[in-house]
């Protein structure tokens, strides 16, 4: 669900952010220049990497404490006081807390999201993304504009185990080189059971 306002003077950038933020959404453009919207259900890929296509690839293994994010205060727009904001809840990763020793907490303002529940279960999502240890880069030949406009990715890299058969979520705009004909795709590894457990 979502609702929300916004004036005609407000950033085009800004009012998709509220749009998207309400459902996980992710938008990008397409190899054939079209834009597509996924929202945060995960999909199994339909595109692979592999060492045929990957030229170059960068990897990081931990998250350094002031980049961590393991506990979100989630905050939304309540119908029922009049279209204020309300706290949802807390949303915390107790493994990742105990493992650094500190509570790392932020504030997530879902102000387009009209219900505690759904804002809960956006929280959740948006914490196991901040708490991803594996995230890196991949350069792939021009092979890469077949993986333009897609939210997930499959890496078949086979001389790193991390990266052999590793589903990766694509977190940033793919660069295009056309100088040396290359795409490359900013990833994390994506959380393929996001969406087990009761909603």
């Amino acid at each position: 669900r979502c609702a929300g306002t916004y004036l005609h003077d407000n950033a085009p950038g800004d009012v998709q952010k509220q749009l998207l933020s309400s459902f996980d959404g992710f938008m990008a453009a397409r190899g054939d220049g079209a834009l597509v919207v996924y929202s945060g259900r995960y999909y199994e890929p339909t595109v692979t990497f592999n060492d045929r296509n990957v030229v170059a690839y960068s990897i990081q293994h931990f998250l350094p404490d002031e980049q961590a994010t393991n506990e979100y205060v989630v905050s939304f727009t309540d119908p029922a006081a009049d279209f204020n904001s309300g706290e949802a809840g807390t949303v915390r990763d107790e493994d990742d807390i105990t493992a650094r020793g500190v509570v790392r907490s932020a504030n997530l303002a879902l102000d387009w999201v009209p219900s505690a529940p759904q804002a809960v279960r956006l929280g959740k999502r948006a914490l196991s993304r901040s708490t991803q240890e594996l995230r890196g880069t991949v350069t792939v030949n021009l092979y890469g504009m077949n993986g333009l406009g897609e939210r997930y990715l499959r890496l078949q890299i086979e001389d790193n185990a991390a990266l052999n058969d590793l589903v990766v979520e694509v977190s940033g705009a793919p660069k295009i080189d056309l100088a040396a004909l290359t795409v490359t795709f900013t990833w994390i590894a994506a959380d393929t059971a996001i969406d087990d457990g009761d909603p």
